[in-house]
C-alpha cells in the first residue's frame, strides 16, 4: 500500500497528461471518486493500527524492523514444508518467519 501508491499516482498523471485529460471534468470527477474510494478502503485497514497506538503500543524500532523485514533472498525462498515450492525455492536456508541467529 505504501510503496505502490506513488507508482499508481505517477501512472495516472502520465496517462492524463499524454491524453490531455486535465481539462475534462468528467475524467477528473471519476479519478477523484476512485481516489476517495481507495483512501476510504485503505483507511479501514489502518484503523486497528491507530487503535493500538492509542492503547500505548509503540512502533517498532529501526533495529527491530530490519531484523524482521524481508531481504532480497526472501523473494526466492519458500518454507521447506510447502509441497511444490518448498524443495525448489531455497535461495536462503532461513526464509521469512524462520529463526535467524545473529
Amino acid at each position: 500500500m505504501l510503496f505502490f501508491s506513488p507508482i499508481v499516482l505517477f501512472y495516472i498523471v502520465w496517462e492524463m497528461t499524454t491524453r490531455r485529460l486535465w481539462t475534462d471534468g468528467r475524467t477528473l470527477l471519476r479519478v477523484g471518486i476512485a481516489a476517495a474510494v481507495v483512501l476510504g478502503v485503505a483507511g479501514l485497514f489502518l484503523l486497528p493500527y491507530m487503535e493500538l497506538r492509542q492503547l500505548g503500543f509503540r512502533p517498532r524500532s529501526l533495529t527491530e524492523a530490519r531484523r524482521f523485514s524481508a531481504d532480497v533472498y526472501a523473494y526466492f525462498t519458500a518454507d521447506p514444508n510447502l509441497r511444490f515450492w518448498g524443495p525448489i525455492a531455497q535461495a536462503w536456508p532461513k526464509g521469512g518467519g524462520a529463526a535467524v541467529s545473529r
